[in-house]
């Protein structure tokens, strides 16, 4: 009797555990469910903000409300399908609330790397504009028999858009790095491929920030063929490459000094071997583990690669389709001029939120060089984007639907003037010079014949002198050199870029490259400082801008407030809107013969850009006050120092001239400046147009440059190195024993398509590199229209009971 109720409890007690297991088992299925309904929201608001920079609103019942998952996900399962309803009371839901800005100011909020919370969080220690979407969601699964499972549960969306410019250095590709003296890299590092790292130096290379790649690491090179292998077959170096670790040291990837021991995505196994496709097949799911262990262990969150889950981070709007083939938009129209899509163009929307993104859409300055095959080219001046009032004349609305204006009245000053203009074309021309000998002794004679010779070697009638000039001393020979006159003087007409000209020139070469004989609009940045005071006091002198107010027929300087009055903006406009007038952003089109290829020689120089101690660049006026942002589409050089007084001291890499960092209390008066171009070539101060024929001539002297570059790359290929990123910046000079001290923001966003000419070292000699992260951008301070990278983050996942799901859904769209 005994054992019978001992084997019917047993019985019972097996059936009641099955019933409470399959019970689990199904309340596990329903919670899963609910967070795939969840997971598949989350994909859609990324999306979203991958492709436009405010979605719509996601109110259930409107357009833009989040779809629920089909049917056919959940095939072969228990959990109940379609969307809940009185109908269907056991169906999926999926609600997101308001986007909600945090904080509700709008300002840029701080990741901070000492919250334990934000550890393995890849935007740590990076000013974020934030906005965050709860979610919430529910599934239910249907058992056989009883009644109904459901799920409920929240999550809270974290949408960050970090400014490029938060970044010391972002690659939208492979990043290289192999210095020769010692490099460190202050300030995030991220780049969308694979990190390729080696110091050259005893000092070796030192990431002082957190680094994030959304590929692999490695210690190797990034091409397997020895020319694409530095300067060539080059020895990869064995010093030390350091990652900050959480204690604030420095660590190096190298474990000890076996040359195995190098603790990259290979875990050792990279000695030895080079190029992407021979390095991943070493990166196994084994290894893979090993090195998240590692990394984790010795630096703590500043190193993480795809192993920890990084994705690339791609700018607003270029994330979508454009085309049937599925095409995405090539970054490098950032910098290109606008290009509005047809209304019945199938792709319209996407296409139309690409040119909102772009930098000459964005400006409230636009300037359009249009030169002709031959002649004379033209300058013209416009107003913001879509600023040409209603009925205004085509001929006077800009490419960007911006009002044609008034140029400054010092517009045919000389460069050199006091007063120079702000825009100046200075096309390439050479200078030959001739130099014979006749009779002896005494009577020695030294007959020089100039010629001035336009780029196709064809006689400049215009330039080239009537007669010959003698002398009773020289030397006789023919020799060339860029031309300059006294209207040019101190430039010359153009320059000769002997990268681009792939170190063909000198000055006895009588044919050069053409590709490097550039034709220089040179923009004048004390003009540009005089023009925005005018703007500011109001004042029609030589250097203001004006126009036609169609109010009052009559002409009135171009600024903020004259444009209210005439109507051609709205008195009530959001600060920052890009129709300001002056909204400290420029754009320049260049229109030349070849445009966009490699046979475009026309392209923009920035002068006089040296800034006193305590100044800025330009006046605090409009919506962004001293900030400024320069764009082209053309290749750009800098020559001398920019946005810096040239003092070029030990901090002179991260700190303004001034000392102040930009914090809370101490506000720094160095404007926050961002250049924008298919390439960026820096020229010492006492660069020579005239000299430009000669490989490598010495730089004047160090040179300081305050700006953040967004600029292009030129690929490593197997028959030529990129240069790496200590190269992104280039010279033309012999900088040996002289320092440059960039402090801003490094950014290669796409392929070069016009000065695309391979790095080498025939043409110049490195700098003593100064470079650092600008302390106003690593205390949230930015040029006008960063362009802002998408990262998203899940926070506040959390189960609900019914109650309080009733509750918040009530809340969410009251």
């Amino acid at each position: 009797m005994i054992c019978a109720l001992l084997a019917f409890s047993v019985l019972r007690w097996s059936f009641g555990e099955r019933k409470l297991n399959t019970r689990s088992a199904l309340w596990l299925a329903s919670k899963n469910a609910a967070e795939g309904v969840a997971e598949y929201g989350f994909s859609q608001v990324r999306n979203d903000f991958e492709t436009t920079a405010s979605p719509g609103s996601y109110k259930p019942g409107q357009a833009n409300a989040l779809n629920l998952p089909g049917a056919s996900i959940f095939a072969n399962s228990s959990v109940v399908t379609g969307a809940w309803s009185t109908s269907n009371p056991n169906g999926m839901e999926l609600i997101a609330g308001p986007i909600t800005t945090i904080p509700s100011s709008g300002a840029t909020c701080y990741i901070d790397p000492n919250d334990y919370n934000n550890q393995f969080d890849p935007l740590k220690g990076k000013w974020v504009l934030r906005r965050d979407i709860v979610v919430i969601a529910r599934a239910s699964v249907k058992p056989p028999t009883g009644l109904p499972i459901t799920h409920y549960m929240t999550e809270t969306i974290s949408v960050r858009g970090a400014p490029l410019f938060a970044y010391a250095v972002f690659y939208n590709s492979d990043l290289e790095l192999s210095p020769g003296p010692q490099m460190d890299i202050t300030g995030p590092v991220h780049c969308n491929g694979n990190i390729f790292a080696a110091g050259e130096n005893s000092g070796g290379l030192n990431f002082k920030g957190p680094v994030t790649c959304a590929g692999n690491i490695y210690h190797a090179w990034a091409s397997s063929a020895s020319a694409g292998q530095g300067s060539g077959s080059e020895t990869l170096g064995q010093t030390p490459t350091t990652f900050l670790t959480a204690a604030g040291t420095q660590v190096s990837m190298k474990a000890s000094s076996a040359n195995t021991s190098w603790k990259d995505s290979t875990m050792g196994a990279s000695y030895g071997v080079s190029g992407a496709a021979n390095l991943v097949p070493l990166v196994t799911t084994a290894v893979t583990t090993s090195f998240l262990q590692y990394s984790a262990a010795t630096w703590g969150g500043n190193l993480q690669t795809s192993a920890n889950g990084v994705l690339p981070y791609n700018p607003v709007s270029f994330n979508q389709v454009i085309d049937s083939a599925g095409d995405h938009p090539n970054p490098s129209v950032m910098i290109d001029p606008p290009s509005t899509p047809a209304p019945s163009d199938p792709y319209y929307t996407a296409k139309e939120t690409v040119e909102s993104e772009k930098r000459s859409m964005q400006a409230g300055l636009y300037i359009k060089i249009s030169v002709p095959s031959s002649g004379a080219p033209t300058v013209s001046f416009y107003g913001p984007a879509n600023s040409a009032p209603t009925g205004t004349l085509s001929s006077n609305i800009g490419p960007n639907g911006g009002l044609l204006l008034i140029p400054p009245t010092n517009v045919n000053n000389a460069p050199s003037n006091s007063t120079p203009p702000l825009v100046t074309y200075l096309p390439f021309r050479r200078v030959k010079k001739v130099v014979t000998k006749s009779g002896s002794g005494s009577g020695t004679t030294y007959t020089t014949t100039t010629t001035v010779l336009n780029p196709d070697n064809s006689t400049d009638l215009l330039r080239t002198p009537l007669l010959p000039t003698t002398s009773s001393s020289g030397s006789t020979g023919t020799t060339y050199s860029v031309y300059s006159d006294s209207t040019t003087s101190p430039y010359g007409y153009g320059m000769y870029d002997q990268r681009r000209g792939s170190s063909t020139a000198s000055s006895s070469a009588a044919t050069p490259n053409a590709s490097g004989q550039v034709d220089l609009v040179q923009i004048d940045l004390r003009a540009l400082n005089s023009l925005v005071s005018a703007m500011s006091t109001n004042t029609n002198n030589a250097n203001a801008l004006t126009y036609l107010d169609p109010a009052t027929n009559t002409i009135k300087v171009w600024n903020n407030a004259n444009a209210v009055s005439s109507g051609i903006i709205s008195a009530t406009q959001t600060p920052g809107a890009e129709l300001e007038p002056w909204n400290g952003a420029v754009y320049i089109d260049v229109e030349a013969p070849n445009s966009g290829t490699s046979n475009q020689t026309t392209s923009v120089r920035l002068v006089n850009g040296t800034v006193a101690n305590g100044s800025s660049m330009i006046p605090n006026y409009g919506p962004n006050g001293i900030g400024l942002s320069v764009s082209t589409n053309a290749p750009l050089y800098v020559l001398g120092h920019f946005n810096a007084d040239g003092t070029v001291t030990t901090t002179s890499g991260n700190t303004p001239d001034d000392g102040k960092n930009g914090s809370s209390g101490n506000t720094s008066k160095e404007s926050p400046v961002s250049l924008a171009a298919d390439a960026i070539t820096l020229l010492s101060p006492g660069w020579s147009d005239a000299n430009s024929l000669n490989l490598s001539p010495n730089a004047s002297g160090n040179v300081e440059v305050a700006a953040a570059f967004l600029t292009g790359y030129v690929s490593t290929t197997t028959s030529n190195f990129s240069g790496g990123a200590h190269n992104l910046p280039r010279f033309l000079e012999n900088w040996s024993g002289v320092t440059v001290a960039i402090r801003g923001s490094m950014v290669a966003m796409f392929s070069s398509r016009i000065a695309m000419q391979p790095w080498s070292l025939s043409y110049y000699g490195a700098p003593t590199r100064q470079w650092g992260f600008d302390s106003i951008f690593q205390n949230g301070n930015f040029p006008p229209y960063s362009p802002k990278v998408m990262s998203y983050r899940r926070v506040d996942f959390t189960d609900l009971t019914a109650a309080q799901y009733a509750t918040m859904k009530a809340q969410l769209w009251p």
